[in-house]
């Protein structure tokens, strides 16, 4: 499963049902669950991704996709060494933060990384032996 994958996963979660104050809740009660309990049908923005892990997706979400939502969050961390959960956490308790907030975070850290998947493709195609006659110079940064 790629970052990617995950962080679309994770956000369709939150799409279905958001949470503040506890990385997943049941539905008959409100009462806050483990991300992976099965009974889980609201999210907090790191307890999605928690929960992808149990999805037959692998473990290591937080740990994958954990830092590309840091670096799109409205005041991104500046530690050094981050507290993932706590900085997503923080974003997704905030009084003010609402689900549209969370899906908007989800889905600009999706857009980058996208961007950055294709700017890979292209340079990776760009310096790649295979087509030496195709002049890329207008894919340059800068250019």
């Amino acid at each position: 499963m790629t970052a990617l994958e995950r962080l679309q996963a994770a956000r369709s979660l939150i799409a279905q049902g958001w949470t503040q104050h506890a990385t997943a809740r049941r539905a008959n009660d409100r009462a806050a669950v483990p991300a992976y309990d099965s009974e889980a049908v609201s999210f907090c923005a790191a307890g999605a991704l928690l929960a992808t892990d149990d999805l037959g997706l692998g473990g290591g979400a937080l740990e994958t996709c954990g830092p590309l939502l840091i670096k799109n969050l409205p005041a991104p961390a500046t530690e050094r060494h981050v507290d993932l959960i706590r900085v997503i956490t923080d974003f997704n308790d905030h009084p003010r933060t609402t689900q549209a907030d969370v899906l908007a975070l989800y889905d600009h850290t999706t857009e980058k990384a996208e961007a950055a998947i294709i700017m890979w493709l292209i340079r990776d195609y760009r310096d790649s032996k295979v087509h030496p006659h195709c002049n890329w110079d207008h894919l340059k940064e800068g250019s």
